[in-house]
């Protein structure tokens, strides 16, 4: 027994050690980029959700199986109806990636003398990575600043576990799976509520609210909504609210 909890605990730091070597998005977690914009002074609200799987192989996403239409976007419940994706997949080293960006900035008091690239790792808005060791990435920026709509979020995050879900499943792997969501440059972030409702949220003050959880490949893929629910619950708590009041108390999601 205790080295069967030896091999878990290995193949665990396995995991996040894949999350390590790859550049991804989330900063908190990786040494990679955070999404910035220099349409601002001060980077927007970015949520993140990655999910890797724990007990995979060192290539558990065969280069064979990246194909650009193998793996499609759940957006269903989208409450604007917008499809994400709009166009193809680009083939990367690590796998799949398809980013959205903002045009470059004019030239402003605090540019004067420096040429902003379309190619700036700043100007991302949205972003979605699937890597062939076992990693599955989704970051976006809200249009609005620092304003991050409660109900859409939610279904992007629910529609992001999902996803990821399909990703693996479609990999043939059904182990454990470590799943983070992240709002990375939260300290002015504002949390958008429903028209009537008598919560006030406060802003974070922090610049970074994290969640970090295990599930089966299984349990996300047959119902993301009880790990969402988790998730939100953690991060409302940093706008100061006990829960996400997305959900009614039974954990399923208000009308």
């Amino acid at each position: 027994m205790s080295q069967f909890r030896t091999t878990a605990q290995q193949r665990s730091e396995a995991a996040v050690q894949r999350l390590k070597d790859l550049p991804l998005v989330a900063a908190g977690i990786g040494p990679g980029l955070h999404i910035q914009s220099i349409a601002q002074m001060d980077a927007s609200p970015v949520i993140c959700v990655v999910v890797a799987a724990m007990d995979g192989p060192e290539e558990l996403i065969k280069r064979e199986l990246i194909r650009r239409e193998s793996f499609q976007e759940q957006t269903e419940g989208y409450r604007d109806g917008r499809s994400i994706r709009k166009k193809p997949w680009t083939i990367t080293t690590f796998g799949l990636m398809e980013e959205d960006r903002v045009a470059p900035p004019p030239r402003s008091a605090y540019l004067v003398g420096t040429q902003v690239s379309e190619d700036d790792d700043r100007l991302k808005t949205h972003r979605v990575g699937i890597y062939r060791t076992g990693v599955v990435e989704w970051a976006h920026r809200y249009p609005r600043g620092p304003v991050l709509p409660a109900t859409s979020m939610a279904d992007d995050v629910h529609n992001a576990f999902l996803f990821a879900a399909r990703v693996f499943d479609e990999a043939g792997y059904s182990g454990r799976l470590k799943i983070w969501l992240q709002i990375q440059y939260a300290e002015d972030a504002e949390l958008e509520l429903p028209a009537g409702w008598d919560i006030v949220p406060q802003r974070p003050g922090v610049s970074e609210l994290d969640f970090s959880y295990e599930v089966t490949t299984d349990q996300l893929l047959a119902d993301p909504t009880p790990t969402t629910r988790a998730a939100l619950d953690a991060i409302w708590q940093g706008f100061g609210v006990d829960r996400c009041a997305l959900f009614d108390g039974d954990g399923n999601w208000r009308s």
